[in-house]
């Protein structure tokens, strides 16, 4: 997960972490993120599970095909 990603099945425990969090960015001890990593991680997810997709699509119509 991301540094900057909270997480917390408490809806309290959720408010005081998303508070700690602004304090520390207000502050200058907690950095705004970079997404772009995260983003291009998620593309080339994407990607390869589009091209893995397609493949299986591919091979059942030359199943087919034949």
């Amino acid at each position: 997960k991301p540094a900057n990603c909270l997480v917390s099945d408490d809806p309290a425990e959720f408010a005081r972490l998303l508070a700690d969090h602004a304090k520390g960015v207000r502050s200058g001890s907690v950095s705004d993120a970079d997404g772009n990593a995260f983003l291009n991680s998620q593309r080339e997810a994407l990607d390869a599970a589009l091209r893995h997709g397609l493949a299986q699509l591919t091979a059942n119509v030359d199943e087919v095909a034949a």
